[in-house]
């Protein structure tokens, strides 16, 4: 321990050490047209017009044994408060400190993203403007494998005594993730979460959820095609207490046909309750912190699975194709075709009966534009269609109006005010 607060000191008072300090800054309004978004409109509800922004300032310095990285953020509705109003927006998005301990191990520590895995289960979602991060301890190693593990703990507030915590979010996190590639065809990494999670109205009561799987990445360069395929399992006991036993599994293959043009082919399939199983568990898969937006239709009708298909669980079959039209452009569409694993309970359609539902939930079709205007600044636009289903009105409680569509537009503006290594 003397040794490595010796290094520390050295590190910080020595002139010698080489260092690089980046101010950078993130706006980024995006304006949609809702008309349809998250749950058909119903036949007496009119589209919305609106415009977000996030903005951003990042703070980031690095040398041989230390980086740290500050970002505030700012997220807010157009027009949502007067000009006047005195109210707050502005929050820390990541605040943290990584320091070397040796070549093969690092400890990193505070708020962070967590990104694993394409963001299935831990992810740090873009579109979302708020995003999301962790505060926790995270320890690297790196030799022929990759391995972190991570560590967090909450409190609402300083106390000296457990109480419940009323924050929505976990009590305890605690995860394992480790990485390895395989020759030049394979990579393969698995992991292990723990969440634990706080009932209303107890003090000391966790429900343990464990969520654990693998990954596997074939590529194949000279073929210019990869196969993605993932599972994952679920048991312990849901943040209300119920005891779990689910599962999700994907598989997706992607190839290049061109240098300009790819086409992806998938599969996600999420288990779900069985409404006619007395067993008392929860079958439906919760993908707890992952990036629901990126997966599932992108009109974010099903982005959080176990609700949006009350237990049901979703099966994805999806069609992707990307076009680079120059270096600066490119468009992307993909279809979805979304359907429920087991029916749900139809208690609507006729009153005073228990009815099963269809399980075929609708198609959905994205659309997407990205103009890279200047090294610093993206737009992207897209356009989103859903055919949902009855099933679907029945899940969002709707009267459904038909036609369902959803037009927005982002622009990404990522200045960079100050990097000392450019200067240097």
């Amino acid at each position: 321990m003397k040794k490595y607060i010796f290094i520390l000191a050295l590190i910080c008072f020595s002139p010698q050490v080489i260092s690089q300090t980046i101010l950078s800054g993130e706006l980024r309004p995006k304006t949609e047209f809702r008309d349809g978004y998250r749950a058909p409109l119903g036949k007496d509800q009119l589209p919305v017009f609106l415009t977000s922004q996030r903005s951003r300032l990042n703070l980031l310095y690095k040398d041989s044994k230390i980086s740290t990285r500050l970002s505030v953020q700012d997220v807010r509705l157009w027009g949502e408060a007067a000009p006047k109003a005195d109210m707050s927006t502005i929050n820390l998005y990541e605040a943290w400190a990584e320091l070397s301990v040796n070549p093969l191990l690092s400890l990193k520590m505070g708020r962070q993203e967590l990104s694993y895995d394409q963001g299935r289960i831990l992810g740090a979602p873009n579109w979302n403007d708020v995003g999301i991060t962790h505060d926790l301890f995270l320890l690297k190693y790196h030799k022929d494998f990759d391995l972190h593990i991570g560590f967090a703990y909450n409190n609402d507030k300083s106390k000296n005594s457990e109480s419940n915590y009323p924050v929505k979010f976990y009590k305890t996190l605690a995860f394992a993730r480790a990485e390895k590639n395989i020759g030049k065809y394979l990579n393969t990494s698995g992991i292990f979460l723990f969440d634990g999670n706080q009932p209303a109205g107890s003090d000391t009561r966790i429900n343990s959820r464990y969520t654990y799987g693998i990954n596997i990445l074939v590529r194949n360069d000279s073929t210019n095609t990869r196969i993605y395929a993932q599972g994952y399992l679920q048991s312990g006991k849901s943040p209300d207490g119920v005891k779990i036993s689910a599962y999700m599994f994907s598989l997706s293959a992607d190839h290049a046909f061109t240098g300009l043009l790819n086409g992806v082919l998938g599969i996600d399939y999420l288990s779900g309750d069985d409404p006619n199983s007395a067993d008392g568990k929860l079958n439906s898969f919760s993908t707890v912190y992952g990036n629901g937006h990126t997966y599932y239709g992108s009109m974010d009708y099903f982005s959080s699975p176990q609700e949006d298909t009350r237990n049901g669980g979703l099966v994805d079959i999806y069609a992707k194709c990307l076009y680079k039209l120059s270096k600066r452009v490119s468009v992307d569409v993909t279809y979805h075709n979304l359907s429920l694993v087991n029916s749900i309970d139809d208690d609507i359609t006729s009153p005073g009966e228990i009815l099963a539902s269809g399980k075929r939930l609708g198609s959905e079709i994205d659309f997407q534009a990205k103009y890279k205007a200047l090294d610093n600044l993206e737009i992207n636009c897209g356009y989103s269609t859903m055919a949902p289903t009855s099933t679907v009105d029945l899940i969002k409680g709707v009267d459904n109006s038909g036609y369902q569509q959803w037009i927005w537009m982002t622009l990404s503006f990522k200045p960079e005010f100050l990097n000392t290594a450019k200067s240097k």
